[in-house]
């Protein structure tokens, strides 16, 4: 579930359906201050590949920042919005505790726009299904 002070981002329901649901939250380019949190807490342990999707969209952000933290740390990076909208784009494969939480966190430190819409955690490897969360 997308959540942490979304109160000041703005619920978009565009009539394309291009986002993951009904709806995404986006952001105006910022000092970092704001941000969206996805959390979960995985049935089992292990290797995951995380996505995210953005919904194709104007003035969208070319260096969106995305934090990934799991098992063995925090990744950081980047990624351009304005490619890819209406699908699942691979933010990376980490390692996550069933004890832990998951969480993915993305700020509004961008050049555009920031789009905070679905996370998939794919299990890699033995585990059943995944977990999508909007």
């Amino acid at each position: 579930m997308c959540s942490s002070d979304l109160a000041e981002w703005e619920l978009e329901t565009p009539a394309s359906g291009n986002g993951y649901g009904k709806n995404y939250y986006w952001q105006a380019e910022g000092d970092g201050s704001r941000k969206a949190r996805w959390a979960a807490y995985l049935p089992h342990g292990g290797l995951y590949r995380v996505h995210a999707w953005w919904p194709s969209a104007s003035r969208a952000a070319t260096n969106a920042p995305y934090e990934i933290h799991h098992r063995l740390g925090v990744a950081r990076l980047r990624m351009d919005q304005t490619a890819n909208g209406g699908r699942w784009n691979r933010l990376g494969e980490y390692y996550f505790s069933e004890t832990q939480p998951a969480e993915i966190f993305l700020s509004d430190d961008a050049d555009g726009r920031i789009h905070a819409d679905g996370i998939w955690f794919e299990p890699i490897g033995g585990i059943a299904s995944g977990w999508m969360f909007h």
